[in-house]
């Protein structure tokens, strides 16, 4: 009756064993590597493999029986209890009133991403929709050596809402089996439900206001090019050229991809801006018709692409407009003298949308009905657009 030394990790650990010896059994019970109906290796057996006491062994055991997923019988073993025995267990029935929100290193630094600029948005918007139905809400952030939090290999959570770019194996092992939505970084391969700011749109609509004020010659700024969220905003802005009949100039485009450390993309310090300039001068040096607007990922590149402006001697907005995003409904850079005319990309809102689309999949009705959903932007007017008033040609530009 005994299952095979392999179907548990057979590792010799030396350090922290009992914790090693809990978190192994854990994850082979989640991942059905045990077989319910089956006993497990006896005490005697765990304690030659982790090197550890048979009272070691039985405290490890008793953590999983307390938790709902070991069952001892008493001259027998220990077996696995059965998933559906599970959630009957008072301690499971407490753990499925917790919501996971995992963060990804593909994303950002756990830094950025516990920002207030960052944070804030997804708690409030989250919590919104998750405290009047009774549910808590966890943070947790994975690193790129993709280690899960303990309340997922534990499954403490009754459900994942996750943000950021993630490998197949990790999505297939620890988030496709629970209800599970995912945040602005779309993965068309993974079947599930996303929600997302419709950056798209964004794109198209900031093209649509400069084009309203008398624009014509628009420019697109991101120094973040290889992200998702910028090339949605980049697809967008070519969609609204060309739905305006204006011109798509290579010098126009400046976008590209700023350097990671070890992998992962870091915050910028907003205490002094990056030099745009050397990216910026090639769409005015030797260009007959320089572009008239600018529109930026996000405010905070165009708070650099202004200062970036002002030191090649033009004036915003009168000499060239400005237009950025921001992630909810108040922009970071709000108190700054330039006051940015912006779009919100309402990520509270994106991440009620989430959490209700959770919800819905934790009652069962909408089990197997997967979906996108995309939350439109909303303009903030502000005070870097303007018709443009000049008009800037070669004997001009070679004077900046």
């Amino acid at each position: 009756m005994k299952q095979d030394v392999q179907t548990i990790r057979t590792g010799i650990r030396t350090a922290g064993a009992c914790g090693s010896l809990l978190e192994d059994l854990r994850q082979d019970i989640l991942s059905n590597r045990l077989s319910v109906g089956k006993p497990i290796l006896p005490e005697t057996e765990l304690a030659v493999h982790y090197k550890i006491s048979r009272n070691t062994v039985r405290r490890a055991l008793d953590h999983l029986v307390q938790e709902g997923l070991l069952r001892k019988i008493k001259g027998v073993g220990s077996f696995v209890v059965p998933p559906e025995e599970r959630s009957a267990h008072p301690d499971r029935k407490l753990a499925q009133r917790q919501i996971l929100f995992l963060s990804f290193a593909t994303a950002s630094t756990e830094d950025v991403f516990r920002s207030d600029n960052s944070f804030l948005p997804k708690f409030n918007g989250i919590n919104r929709v998750l405290l009047p139905h009774g549910y808590n809400l966890l943070f947790a952030y994975v690193g790129l050596d993709w280690t899960p939090p303990p309340c997922l290999i534990n499954n403490d959570i009754g459900g994942i809402i996750f943000y950021g770019p993630l490998v197949p194996e990790f999505w297939k092992r620890y988030i496709a089996p629970r209800p599970h939505v995912g945040i602005q970084f779309i993965d068309p391969l993974l079947p599930g439900n996303w929600v997302k700011p419709d950056y798209e749109s964004l794109g198209m609509l900031a093209v649509e206001h400069l084009h309203s004020l008398g624009h014509r010659r628009i420019a697109f700024v991101t120094n973040e090019m290889e992200m998702q969220y910028s090339e949605d905003r980049m697809t967008g802005y070519l969609q609204g050229l060309k739905r305006f009949g204006l011109p798509v100039r290579e010098e126009y485009l400046i976008a590209w991809q700023r350097e990671k450390v070890n992998g992962i993309l870091q915050g910028e310090d907003i205490s002094s801006t990056q030099d745009y300039i050397p990216y910026l001068e090639r769409a005015f040096q030797g260009k007959a018709e320089p572009p008239s607007a600018f529109i930026c990922m996000d405010d905070w590149r165009a708070v650099c692409t202004i200062r970036a402006l002002e030191k090649l001697g033009l004036r915003v907005p009168s000499d060239v407009s400005v237009i950025g995003t921001f992630n909810d409904y108040q922009s970071p850079y709000a108190d700054l003298d330039c006051h940015i005319t912006s779009f919100s990309c309402r990520m509270s809102d994106v991440c009620s949308e989430a959490a209700q689309c959770l919800l819905e999949q934790i009652a069962g009705s909408s089990r197997n009905c997967f979906r996108t959903i995309s939350v439109r932007p909303e303009f903030f007017p502000g005070k870097t657009t303007a018709p443009p008033n000049r008009i800037w040609n070669k004997t001009e530009t070679s004077k900046q």
